[in-house]
């Protein structure tokens, strides 16, 4: 019955979604093709916001999937999906269930981003500065912007669990990066310069770097990157940018 569906859909752009669905139920152990239409259901359920519905098709896309590797990537891909979508227990089991199985290195980092999201915000926010700065370090070599965000999801979780200690590595990992190469790094790293200033007492040294982020966040229109820039501008007292 779902392969007649199917075949009905086939051509039916409006009804790729189901299509898509109709095609795994009909389908029994394997198949990379069926797949790849699971996985593409997902991006466009995650285009509308319909973060529990590309959670449910990676999952299915990744049980779908014949190698290892991108099984192991579609369960961390729906772990993030459903990380996004609230559901931290079923974020937590996907990923429980990729690990052994995560051999790329990006896979890897990203599975450990959602892991620190899930500590940040419901487990504890020192645990979750480790995890990001970790990711960061090993991402620094593989994708620069990646690493980038994390040092800032790192630096967000230790101004919630008050880890001063981790003040001076914030400082190290702005020299590392050295000047920003795009508008969005460059508002990232000025946060990570201010805030590390800051919290080490050189509130005036944290100064231009906040106040240019803050500046620079009348070029983007990135929510997250608009709530930092904003961060900044309070910080410097620019109340009404």
């Amino acid at each position: 019955a779902h392969s007649a569906f199917a075949e009905i859909l086939r051509d039916d752009e409006g009804d790729r979604d189901r299509y898509a669905w109709h095609r795994a139920a009909a389908t029994i152990g394997t198949d990379d093709d069926v797949a790849d239409l699971l996985a593409a259901s997902a991006s466009r359920a995650i285009s509308r916001g319909g973060y529990i519905a590309a959670a449910t098709a990676l999952e299915r896309a990744a049980r779908l999937s014949c190698s290892e590797a991108d099984r192991a990537r579609r369960l961390v891909e729906a772990a993030a999906a459903a990380c996004v979508a609230g559901q931290r227990a079923r974020a937590l089991a996907l990923l429980g269930e990729a690990d052994g199985a995560v051999h790329d290195v990006q896979v890897r980092i990203e599975a450990a981003r959602v892991r620190g999201v899930i500590e940040s915000q419901h487990g504890s926010p020192a645990v979750a500065t480790r995890i990001f700065l970790d990711a960061a370090a090993e991402a620094y070599d593989v994708d620069r912007g990646q690493a980038l965000d994390l040092v800032t999801l790192a630096q967000e979780a230790a101004g919630l669990a008050g880890v001063h200690e981790a003040v001076l590595e914030f400082g190290a990992w702005a020299d590392r990066f050295g000047v920003g190469e795009t508008t969005e790094e460059e508002i990232m790293l000025g946060l990570v310069r201010g805030f590390a200033a800051i919290a080490g007492g050189d509130r005036a040294g944290a100064a231009p770097s906040l106040a240019r982020a803050a500046e620079l966040g009348t070029l983007v229109e990135e929510p997250r990157l608009l709530v930092w820039s904003a961060t900044a501008a309070m910080f410097v007292g620019d109340d009404l940018r």
